[in-house]
């Protein structure tokens, strides 16, 4: 039988995990690894890592000879050689979409916290110092138009949150040097 290592993890649960490794029939232990001494330590026998945090470096990596994957939870691999994991032979793969729709929820409502002055009306309400004409203008979302840079999981996200509340989307993305509507 298999056995992955998570060699760090804060989540609040594995259940998710633990269905995936239960119905491949793959075991998995969890590690909560710091240093770079832990995961030599504790990860020798290793072939897939699942790492969330630690540091898998040239030193790390040097000494994991049997370990051919390594999964990045998350999005970014900055605590990941790349260089020396493709020297040793490890592949390494990241969770591309993690958070892409938290991340333009919390965007959308940061943009409806704006618009509709929430901030402003809320501190107006603390200061004993309510009017609502001091809110005028609104206006409809159905009438506003919304640009966005950049149309990668995230940008595109957005866009389409934004236009189903009517708003009209126009949007650029740099690394495409166009221009879409």
């Amino acid at each position: 039988m298999m056995k992955v290592i998570i060699s760090d993890c804060d989540h609040a649960s594995l259940e998710i995990e633990q269905s995936i490794f239960n119905e491949a029939n793959i075991e998995f232990e969890l590690q909560q690894n710091k240093t770079e001494e832990d995961i030599i330590q504790n990860c020798q026998q290793a072939v897939v890592i699942v790492n969330q945090y630690a540091p898998f470096t040239e030193k790390v990596l040097a000494k994991l000879p049997d370990l051919k994957l390594l999964i990045r939870y998350g999005v970014g691999v900055n605590n990941i050689d790349l260089e020396a994991a493709t020297k040793y032979g490890v592949q390494v793969c990241n969770v591309p979409d993690y958070g892409t729709h938290e991340v333009a929820d919390h965007a959308l409502a940061l943009m409806l916290a704006l618009t509709r002055k929430i901030p402003l009306m809320n501190n107006r309400v603390k200061t004993g110092n309510w009017d609502y004409q001091k809110s005028i203008p609104i206006y409809r979302h159905r009438e506003q138009t919304v640009g966005v840079i950049g149309l990668g999981r995230i940008g595109s996200a957005f866009a389409q949150k934004v236009n189903g509340l009517g708003m009209k989307v126009i949007a650029f993305d740099p690394s495409k040097q166009q221009k879409a509507l």
